[in-house]
């Protein structure tokens, strides 16, 4: 979803339908103050033609402090095309489409198979190890599977954990967890889940979710996927699994 910032209003007289260069306005914030260079579809931006009757909303992304990409145009005076902008001064800000303003309770969500951007509600963080790289474990010890990076923000973090069987263990206890420290499984709460196999042998590979655990971040933070496994008998236990989050705000 592309980024909203405050009084975010700059002037341009830029011509044409591409790249337009933008001057700061007094008692206003710059597109580069409020949201960086770089990327694609950022931010909303709107157009509009002081002397014409030319106007465009779209997306789009500064390539530097003072130059902005029209990536997507998503309506204008040409037909919802780009617009050719004639010679005038123009006003270009930043807004919520009125779509948008008219559901605060209920927003609409993506049409198509996209992802959010870093940094937006719904961005979309995993990592998987597959069963060929599976990690050996150590009888009745943690060990980290997996682990990824969550900036600062509110997430939702859950993990699938797999124990891969060699064939003929015995499993008497075996738990998961996602955690913000490496091989190590929690106190029982959100985002650990634990099996009592009362002794039972397994010959075939076995899994379980962690379920899903907040994590509420003021910094960077790294967060595993970690598995544990008491067993006897056999040729040992491996695990593999996947650990994923989604910005929640």
């Amino acid at each position: 979803m592309p980024a909203l910032k405050d009084l975010v209003h700059e002037t341009s007289s830029g011509t044409g339908t591409g790249n337009i260069d933008l001057v700061n306005v007094n008692g206003k914030q710059s597109f580069n103050s409020a949201f960086g260079t770089g990327g694609t579809d950022v931010f909303d931006y709107y157009i509009s033609n002081r002397d014409a009757a030319e106007w465009e909303r779209g997306t789009g992304h500064m390539v530097d402090s003072n130059t902005l990409a029209r990536d997507t145009v998503f309506a204008s005076s040409n037909s919802n095309n780009p617009v050719n902008f004639g010679v005038g001064t123009k006003d270009v800000t930043n807004d919520e489409p009125a779509a948008a303003q008219g559901y605060r309770s209920q927003r609409p969500g993506s049409t198509t198979n996209d992802s959010a951007s870093a940094g937006n509600v719904g961005e979309y963080i995993s990592s998987t190890v597959a069963s060929g790289s599976a990690v050996a474990l150590s009888d009745a010890a943690t060990s980290t599977i997996t682990s990824i990076s969550l900036t600062a923000g509110d997430w939702d973090v859950e993990g699938q954990f797999y124990m891969l069987i060699t064939g003929g263990e015995t499993i008497v206890d075996a738990r998961a967890a996602v955690h913000d420290v490496a091989a190590t499984i929690p106190s029982f709460s959100g985002g650990v889940m634990g099996l009592t196999f009362l002794s039972q042998t397994f010959n075939s590979n076995g899994s379980f979710p962690t379920g899903t655990k907040r994590f509420s971040l003021s910094t960077t933070t790294t967060v595993y996927l970690n598995g544990y496994v008491d067993w006897s008998g056999g040729t040992g236990v491996s695990g593999f699994g996947t650990i994923r989050a989604r910005r929640v705000r």
